[in-house]
């Protein structure tokens, strides 16, 4: 029995030294485990990155705070805790904080504030029309929502697309969520609409957005477009201010009782368009109406016309002037 106890307490003892001799080389510290750091990243308005996603008691962590344009970090908001809740002092100014790391796993927070009362949202598209560049005198305007219903109770605002594809819109600051663009085109007294898959979203650092291409699609079957250019003036100078200048058709010279058959408004430059119904084969006559922001101008017959069948469907109507006491 004596021998039998001193061969298990001799084994134990050969078990025990094994073990030691097997892990004497190993850097064996439980002090030396890595917590983790979780930090918000990109978020509304910037974003909040850390230089290391683990770390040991001891080491010093850095954190860089980025903001997008229009955004700074809110005040008091930056915030280092560990898993007891318990708040980690930071240190540092400007776009970097450091802290030092706690036997702890942590979790950083913040938020960023808008700096101005409006975001300048601007961008470009490329609108067609079947597949062409838009007619001059086609007037394309961008409507943007709050919601993806496109409704009139979520329009947050509306611009002008200029030739080149350019478009800008000014936001409010306090506006939060996701923006939906819509484009419009006017075709005489026809309006095409067309709602884009592209979106925007408050805080992003995105503020100029191309919209892609756009085509709207006319029935060539059903109408032909008429074009061309005018020069309106008033009191022989150029027209200015809030002024605006409309073109109107008609299948005959009695302006009053006859029924118009399209309208357009003249942009800046003199150009017009019009869709004129395809089984027409009459003669148009032209009218030029004026609108000064508050009253209507008497409007002026032209002397040019224009019958189905004419080998130009692009026409110069010559030079209008209003006389306004």
């Amino acid at each position: 029995m004596f021998k039998q106890n001193k061969l298990i307490t001799t084994g134990l003892i050969v078990f025990i030294l094994a073990f030691l001799l097997l892990f004497a080389g190993c850097d064996f510290d439980p002090e030396t485990d890595e917590y983790s750091i979780t930090v918000p990243g990109a978020i509304m308005g910037g974003s909040i990155t850390s230089d290391l996603s683990a770390a040991k008691e001891g080491v010093t962590v850095t954190l860089t705070i980025t903001s997008n344009s229009n955004f700074s970090l809110k005040a008091g908001s930056l915030s280092v805790k560990d898993s007891n809740n318990t708040e980690i002092t930071l240190n540092g100014t400007g776009i970097t904080r450091t802290f030092i790391m706690p036997a702890s796993n942590i979790t950083v927070t913040g938020e960023f504030q808008t700096t101005a009362q409006y975001i300048a949202l601007s961008g470009t598209v490329n609108v067609t029309l079947n597949g062409e560049p838009v007619p001059a005198g086609g007037v394309l305007f961008i409507d943007v929502f709050s919601a993806p219903d496109f409704n009139d109770q979520s329009i947050v605002d509306s611009g002008l697309i200029y030739p080149n594809g350019s478009w800008g819109i000014d936001i409010y600051s306090n506006f939060s969520g996701t923006l939906y663009f819509k484009v419009i085109l006017l075709m005489g007294s026809a309006e095409l609409e067309k709602d884009v898959t592209v979106t925007w979203t408050m805080g992003s650092s995105n503020i100029n957005i191309n919209l892609g291409t756009v085509n709207f699609e006319i029935d060539t079957t059903e109408y032909f477009i008429l074009s061309g250019t005018v020069n309106v003036t008033v009191n022989g100078a150029p027209i200015s201010g809030d002024a605006y200048v409309y073109l109107e058709v008609y299948p005959n010279d009695d302006f009053i009782y006859s029924e118009m058959l399209d309208e357009c408004y003249i942009d800046s430059n003199g150009n017009w368009v019009l869709l004129i119904p395809s089984d027409f084969s009459e003669t148009l006559y032209f009218i030029v109406d004026y609108f000064d922001g508050t009253n209507w101008g008497d409007y002026i017959e032209l002397d040019v016309t224009w019958t189905t069948g004419d080998s130009t469907t692009n026409i110069d109507l010559g030079t209008v002037n209003f006389i306004i006491n």
